[in-house]
């Protein structure tokens, strides 16, 4: 049952990358190397992420880990979306 469910959930995801470096391409002023920016950005949160909320659960506790680990991700996409935000125009909320 869980291996259905877990095959489920990547076919419901498989489009969401594709999608994403498509919108990156639509961006006024982007070329290839903001397109391996998002690549390499994408593949150093998949390896870091994990070790890192493992660090903190060991450390701090889950229940401290999880909220801590979750502020982390916010405050680094919303870095990124204002660097990727159009020069001139403030990044939309």
């Amino acid at each position: 049952m869980s291996i259905a469910a877990y095959t489920l959930a990547g076919l419901g995801v498989a489009g969401v990358m594709p999608t994403v470096l498509s919108s990156v391409r639509q961006l006024p002023g982007a070329n290839d190397s903001d397109t391996a920016r998002l690549v390499a950005t994408g593949y150093l949160g998949a390896l870091l992420a994990p070790s890192l909320a493992g660090a903190l659960a060991e450390n701090l506790g889950l229940r401290l880990a999880l909220p801590l680990a979750l502020g982390a991700i916010a405050i680094i996409l919303g870095a990124l979306a204002t660097a990727v935000a159009p020069r001139g125009e403030p990044p939309s909320t």
